[in-house]
């Protein structure tokens, strides 16, 4: 099984603007871009089964990229982003920057969690309990693919791979192969635009 996971586009006017700044790229660089372009519409024909979260910005990407496909989009909740703002959420951004500078800075810390916000402890639970029921639920699949946000991929490569990734841009591809959905080959990294 190969497991390709995509970042989500910001939104699509940014990928607009992002392609039409491509067009300065050296010819060497337009080709790689159609070439790695060209690469993502093989790995989406020959998928069937595609896997997002409820985030807008993957659920956008996903159907973005699916637009006239036959294909199964699967939205599952668990693959959302961390919520760990909890209470601070309903503040405005002057009360949050004023009132609650401390616990601000301290999101960074990966052992810190804010009142009713999700712990990355938890976080990571969540999301790893997710992706193994996704691969064995699919082992017989040759191809599936996710387009989640950047932090739910860098997670999964980091608690399950022990691999840290850098930061991707928008629609960067990553790709794992696994037989047993136990052990993971890390295939390959395109970004696109």
């Amino acid at each position: 099984m190969n497991i390709t996971f995509i970042t989500p586009a910001k939104t699509m006017a940014d990928e607009v603007i992002k392609f039409k700044l491509n067009k300065h790229l050296s010819d060497e660089g337009k080709n790689e871009t159609i070439k790695a372009s060209k690469n993502l519409i093989d790995k989406i024909d020959s998928t069937q089964n595609f896997f997002v979260s409820t985030d807008f910005d993957a659920v956008e990407t996903a159907q973005l990229i699916l637009s006239n496909k036959n294909k199964k989009l699967i939205i599952i909740d668990e693959l959302r982003k961390r919520d760990n703002l909890g209470y601070l959420k309903k503040l405005n951004y002057d009360e949050i920057m004023t009132e609650h500078v401390e616990e601000i800075e301290e999101l960074e810390n990966i052992n810190f969690t804010v009142k009713g916000g999700e712990s990355y402890f938890d976080f990571a639970a969540r999301l790893l309990a997710a992706m193994d029921k996704i691969i064995i639920e699919n082992l017989d699949e040759e191809q599936i693919m996710i387009i989640a946000n950047q932090a739910i991929i860098d997670c999964f490569f980091r608690e399950r791979l022990a691999f840290d990734l850098e930061q991707a841009d928008p629609l960067t591809m990553f790709e794992l192969s696994t037989e047993d959905g136990e052990t993971f080959e890390i295939v390959s990294f395109n970004q696109y635009l």
